[in-house]
């Protein structure tokens, strides 16, 4: 590559001609997921083709009338505004000749690319923004450049090089994120090239010790691996988020994650010992002494600790490397429950009653009817006979439940079979003090592992100009529930008053429980169709809901992380200076003086009014 010349900024803003999207590995490009997993379309039946979900190659007939009647719309299925793109349009690389060359030298020629496609990958995550703007080359910016370390020391090398030639680095692990994060600051925020440092190729299990219950892997393994790795010995971490199959370890400690199962093992904070990281000038921090296969279980030190300064810190500090996790034994017995509830109300009450006992469910989630019934969508045709169906309404008629306002949760059990028993005692007869109805142990399981291919949903989605999202919070009890319907409401008005077609398709679920609140998840869904801009009004209704929530006394994120997307939040109600903010800032300094991890998230974003 030539040595470019200096070119005013604006001629940076025209992409060249776009060149063809190849498929790289697994995953899927401009949509979530494997690349060989997507829902297809015949006729107005849908269906996930896919080898890797138990929902793979099931009709859905009702998807689409169900998606009509509840947004009082008619789905055009004849026009694809927004499909996945054969052709990528991006800024040229400003990357010096001579950097390259030297990148290149420090790693290996495999292990550096300026390849469009990889570096437009590495600015962006999955969150509606990032999937539209590849969908529509309509990338402001990408890194100029990706490498792909593949130990600690290639990491350093990487940092150091980055230090004397003036770089600006973006540590990459899954790429699943949903807050913008791996958004390129622009040309006046960020003069310095950009490259981006995908962990994948250091990912694996450097040791274990079943009898001090740790383990320590380096930090680009998938949670997939991960899970896979330690199974093999009879393990598990416990750490299971939704994003599991294609996040990153490192990942989940810079966004401060949490999963499905962290009712029994916890949140990543519960579960992380310790991490080694190379922070600014390429030191590495690492809170034990050097070389040894352990941690400090706990320790006064007088200070935060290192793993503390970096879970949550959205690659701000420098990269995380290797991370000691706590294990466990695989659980012996691992069983599924449902249960419906004649209201919202009465559902959190129970799952509330429940994680107090001590004696819970390492899952319990809540949806609301809207949820429900579309997770009744996705079992298919429906086969069932008249006889059947009639004792299903006359269960419900008699426990009081009214098809039209239930709401459903679903149970994850694990432990010994002891555990287990104790488990399903406490929630028997927590069902029958707050009105529920056992659901059984297959709605449970479809329940649950629903989630994983719902996410295809979104994108498939978009490409029919149906603009969707999620967006999560944490909240206390005590305003829980106005919370959802403040949030819903608010919605609802920003969308007529918007002009959006149709009704705004707005519903919530309870995900994670704790002494004092719970993580509260929102899904909204609008037809874009007779919109000059959709995404423009899709991100203001999405700012109504933040304001909202914020309003009612929820966080600005549970475990998305704030990354750019939410970073105008950051300190709200704390005043100019921010408590948050004024930490972050001076770990700053003292970690990485000279911001060689410039990607700006949270606190250190520029935020444009």
């Amino acid at each position: 590559r030539p040595e470019p010349e200096p070119e005013p900024e604006s001629s940076l803003m025209t992409p060249p001609e776009g060149v063809e999207i190849v498929s790289k590995g697994e995953e899927a490009f401009a949509a979530w997921g494997y690349k060989d997993s997507r829902f297809v379309l015949n006729g107005r039946t849908v269906k996930l083709e896919s080898p890797h979900y138990e929902l793979g190659g099931r009709e859905l007939t009702r998807l689409i009338p169900f998606l009509e009647k509840e947004m009082a719309t008619k789905i055009d299925l004849s026009v694809k505004p927004y499909p996945v793109p054969r052709r990528l349009s991006v800024l040229p690389s400003r990357l010096p000749t001579a950097v390259l060359a030297k990148l290149v030298s420090a790693l290996s020629e495999a292990a550096v690319s300026v390849d469009d496609q990889e570096r437009a990958r590495h600015g962006t995550g999955h969150c509606l923004s990032d999937i539209l703007e590849l969908r529509t080359s309509s990338l402001r910016r990408s890194p100029d450049a990706v490498v792909y370390p593949a130990c600690q020391d290639d990491v350093v090398a990487i940092v150091k090089l980055a230090e004397a030639d003036d770089l600006c680095l973006i540590p990459f692990g899954g790429g699943t994120n949903v807050s913008s994060a791996l958004t390129c600051p622009d040309l006046k925020a960020e003069p310095r090239c950009i490259v981006s440092v995908d962990m994948k190729a250091m990912s694996k299990l450097l040791w274990c010790s079943p009898e001090d219950g740790l383990c320590c892997f380096e930090a680009g393994v998938t949670g997939l691996k991960l899970k896979e790795e330690l199974a093999k010995q009879g393990l598990t971490c416990g750490m299971e988020p939704d994003s599991y199959e294609f996040s990153t370890l490192g990942g989940w400690v810079a966004t401060k994650a949490s999963g499905m199962l962290k009712n029994r093992y916890g949140n990543i904070e519960d579960i992380v010992r310790e991490v080694r990281v190379v922070s600014g000038g390429g030191e590495v921090l690492w809170q034990h002494h050097q070389g040894s296969k352990g941690s400090y279980g706990r320790g006064s030190f007088g200070v935060a600790e290192v793993k503390d300064l970096m879970i949550g810190s959205e690659g701000n500090f420098g990269i995380v490397t290797e991370v000691v996790v706590k294990i466990h034994k695989l659980p012996a017995v691992t069983e599924f429950g449902s249960a419906v509830f004649p209201e919202f109300s009465s559902g959190l009450a129970f799952a509330r009653q429940v994680w107090q006992s001590g004696l819970r469910p390492s899952s319990i989630r809540l949806v609301d009817n809207g949820q429900f019934r579309l997770g009744q969508v996705f079992k298919g045709h429906d086969s069932s006979s008249a006889a059947a169906k009639a004792a299903q309404y006359a269960a419900l008629w008699w426990k009081g439940i009214d098809p039209k306002r239930m709401v459903a949760c679903t149970l994850r059990y694990e432990g010994s079979p002891e555990e287990v028993r104790a488990q399903k005692s406490v929630v028997k007869k927590s069902l029958a003090e707050w009105g529920g109805l056992a659901g059984g142990s297959a709605s449970g399981k479809a329940g649950y592992q629903l989630t994983f291919a719902i996410a295809y949903l979104r994108d498939f989605a978009l490409t029919y100009n149906m603009l969707a999202e999620s967006f999560e919070t944490f909240v206390n009890y005590s305003v829980l529930l106005h919370t959802i319907e403040s949030v819903k409401t608010a919605v609802k008005e920003a969308h007529r008053e918007r002009g959006v077609c149709g009704e705004a398709l707005v519903s919530a679920r309870v995900t994670q429980l704790y002494d004092d609140g719970a993580c509260v998840y929102f899904y909204y869904i609008m037809d874009a169709s007779g919109l000059a801009d959709g995404k423009k009004v899709y991100n203001e209704i999405e700012a109504v809901a933040r304001e909202t929530i914020l309003e009612c006394g929820g966080s600005i994120s549970h475990h998305h992380g704030v990354g750019k997307h939410r970073a105008k939040y950051v300190g709200r109600g704390e005043g100019e200076r921010s408590g948050a903010a004024l930490i972050a800032k001076a770990t700053k300094e003292a970690v990485d003086p000279k911001n060689t991890f410039g990607v700006r998230n949270g606190a250190f974003s520029v935020v444009e009014e």
